[in-house]
């Protein structure tokens, strides 16, 4: 009796695992669910608002990547830029 009732337990088992890893590697899966705590209602997400909203600031720092990142020195690190130059005669970066 306890053989079977043990037996019972282990196809159980085997047969939750598989069911669960069945699932797993799911085309359709979009990726995590990130939760995010707002203190306020973000309206739009204006780039433009990035610096005066806090609440935008941390969605859009979700969404966008930016072009130059600093690292624990302050120096200039490339993020989603591949590479730059420098132009002084026009003062722009290109």
């Amino acid at each position: 009796m306890k053989r079977i009732i043990g037996l019972l337990l282990c196809v159980t088992l085997l047969f939750g695992v598989c069911s669960v890893l069945s699932g797993c590697g799911d085309e359709d899966d979009k990726g995590a669910y990130i939760s995010v705590s707002l203190c306020d209602v973000v309206f739009d997400l204006d780039p433009t608002e990035y610096y005066v909203n806090d609440n935008v600031a941390q969605i859009l720092s979700l969404v966008y990547e930016p072009l130059f990142k600093l690292n624990k020195r302050g120096k200039v690190k490339l993020a989603a830029a591949e590479e730059y130059e420098i132009d002084k005669e026009e003062r722009t970066i290109v």
